[in-house]
């Protein structure tokens, strides 16, 4: 999961494995490196995790979830719209490509629908957790944003109990799923919070959707996460392009199909990934309720 060791193991899979097509599910971090020498390789690549816009920026690089300055967006209108909340906080770590567009994109929106907000970089005060939490207390803060890592969002939350401080937070996408895999005994502490993500719970599951759960049940015991299901999905976008190019697909042929506008089976409903490899789906906004995406809104 380092940008190094994913470029080298692109290389191998490219130059020696002859692979039609790669799937990979890493952070954003490692797909910018990625991105980088992609044109080298021409190898169809489908990203399951990572959401930055700049992954896509070769033509050989493809997302399945909507990108961050899209989330960050429906964030900000959110807090507006439906929160009315005139006045935020968004806490996010320059250190983290994904975490600084998330920001850059919610602050963006949320001062031009006329909101004011304070915003903390994080990545040069990991130690000075009860310093920020302090910070947004003493300013009244209402409500914050943290696109950041689970683990950051542990520490934040924790903080902000000890000091007695109880603002309404909102977590980016994925962060259930990375508590339940990472710190299983620190869950109560999402309790509450709203996030945006890819799949909710309350949403009933398409054909697809119950044949991976059914399929999943079977051969696994532990319980499946939104990481699951993008790697179910990431799969099907793969496997769907690469029939449809016939017996001896090749690279170009996979990548047109993987970017043909057509719809691929969702674990929820049907998605499009446009020409410029960026994936057409609705966010949906969540409430964090014993280990639940409990269904709040969708957004188209």
């Amino acid at each position: 999961s380092t940008p190094a060791q994913a470029v080298v193991a692109l290389e191998k899979l490219a130059l020696e494995e002859n692979v039609d097509a790669v799937l990979i599910l890493s952070g954003s971090k490692t797909m910018l490196a990625i991105t980088e020498v992609a044109d080298r390789y021409k190898v169809p690549i489908v990203s399951t995790l990572s959401s930055h816009p700049g992954i896509t920026e070769t033509n050989w690089v493809n997302q399945i979830i909507f990108d961050d300055q899209v989330q960050g967006t429906v964030a900000a209108l959110f807090v507006m719209d439906e929160l009315l909340i005139e006045r935020s906080a968004v806490v996010w770590d320059g250190d983290d490509p994904h975490s600084k567009e998330l920001a850059a994109s919610f602050k963006r929106t949320y001062q031009e629908a006329g909101g004011t907000v304070l915003s903390i970089d994080i990545s040069g005060r990991k130690d000075d957790t009860q310093s920020i939490v302090n910070q947004l207390k003493n300013n009244a803060i209402e409500f914050v944003y943290l696109p950041v890592e689970v683990g950051s969002v542990v520490i934040f939350e924790q903080g902000a109990r000890d000091a007695g401080y109880n603002p309404q937070g909102m977590v980016s996408d994925g962060i259930l799923s990375q508590m339940m895999l990472e710190y299983r005994d620190n869950l109560d502490l999402l309790d509450g919070l709203l996030a945006t993500d890819i799949f909710t719970s309350e949403v009933p599951l398409s054909a697809f959707g119950e044949s991976v759960k059914d399929n999943l049940k079977r051969q696994f015991d532990t319980p499946a996460t939104t990481l699951t299901a993008l790697g179910c999905e990431g799969g099907q976008v793969v496997l769907t392009a690469m029939t449809k190019c016939g017996r001896n697909p090749q690279n170009e042929c996979v990548n047109r199909m993987i970017r043909s506008g057509n719809q691929f089976e969702g674990v929820l409903e049907p998605y499009t990934i446009d020409l410029e490899g960026k994936a057409q789906r609705p966010v949906y906004i969540n409430k964090i309720t014993k280990k639940n995406l409990r269904f709040l809104l969708k957004v188209n």
